[in-house]
């Protein structure tokens, strides 16, 4: 059945077709709305697109699948992917894992000799065909994400600070700064692989929707204790990036980053606050964003393949 759809790589003008299809399988699968414009658009920057990323059309021309690997950290390759419901059962899921398999063994080879390296992908938790599929490939799951939120109609409550801190925004020049101070908050959490530099900025700072104001820096002197990493997206405030570094917690720093975060989305007219998180957190994360009210919307389950 896949011979009757076309196969090909994406060019950058597709980005915008296929933010819209993912747009739709996330809405199928998550019953959830999430804007993919800027992630589609900076993940294509960073790819080969003639070997790392394939899109489907049927035979009208119409987007109905997309899926792409790339590598996170030489140990790590990560891919992602879906297909249209109404698109599911006619092998397209299967080829196109195929080819992600095979990429993704290509890319390993440049991955340090005698160390494994595995192939991660996710499945909503809903999506069981997908979840089947991973496994007779070989695939194991290992983790369970969320993606938590907290409706933003009343004021959130305002940040208690632990003494000697004080809450700044990002200003140019600390990029280095929050970069080294992200890793070292996460240098404790499961599976953790330092960011490079340059794809780390790429990521956080070099973004079409980057608003300094909303990168909240908790300091103690000159030194960055924890941050707060935010951005819009369409309905919705993303936490993207919350963590104190090892000397500073259990102060309630992490509680009253969070606070402020809000308060600063609900200020810019978004209905609602939301973050992603490791399930199985080892530092009390998800403990502390029940504690303030977020619920979780849905879930993500994390499988992973050794490929070299």
């Amino acid at each position: 059945m896949a011979g009757s759809y076309e196969f090909r790589a994406p060019t950058m003008d597709d980005a915008a077709g296929i933010a819209g299809l993912m747009r739709l399988i996330v809405e199928a699968d998550y019953g959830d709305s999430e804007e993919w414009s800027e992630r589609i658009r900076l993940m294509f920057q960073r790819l080969d697109l003639e070997r790392d990323a394939w899109v489907v059309e049927d035979p009208e021309g119409t987007f109905v699948a997309a899926a792409a690997v790339r590598v996170r950290h030489p140990t790590r390759i990560r891919s992602f992917g879906g297909v249209l419901p109404e698109h599911r059962g006619h092998g397209l899921g299967t080829e196109l894992l195929r080819r992600m398999e095979t990429r993704a063994r290509e890319l390993a080879e440049q991955a340090p000799a005698g160390e494994d390296v595995w192939l991660g992908h996710d499945a909503a938790s809903t999506n069981q065909d997908a979840k089947d599929l991973l496994e007779r490939r070989g695939f194991e799951l290992v983790r369970h994400f969320w993606k938590m939120g907290i409706e933003l109609a009343d004021e959130p409550p305002p940040a208690q600070w632990p003494d000697g801190i004080r809450l700044e925004s990002f200003q140019p020049g600390d990029e280095r700064a929050v970069f080294e101070a992200s890793n070292d908050a996460f240098q404790d959490h499961w599976d953790h692989q330092p960011h490079e530099f340059d794809e780390w900025r790429s990521w956080m700072v070099d973004r079409k929707d980057f608003d300094p104001s909303l990168q909240l820096l908790a300091r103690d002197g000159d030194e960055i204790a924890g941050i707060s990493l935010c951005n819009l997206d369409g309905e919705e405030g993303w936490v993207q990036v919350l963590g104190v570094r090892p000397p500073w917690r259990r102060r309630g720093l992490g509680e009253a980053l969070l606070l402020a975060s809000f308060r600063e989305l609900r200020g810019r007219g978004v209905a609602r606050a939301v973050l992603g998180v490791d399930a199985g957190n080892p530092t009390g994360a998800t403990r502390l964003y029940q504690r303030v009210g977020m619920r979780v919307l849905n879930q993500d389950d994390l499988y992973r393949k050794i490929v070299s």
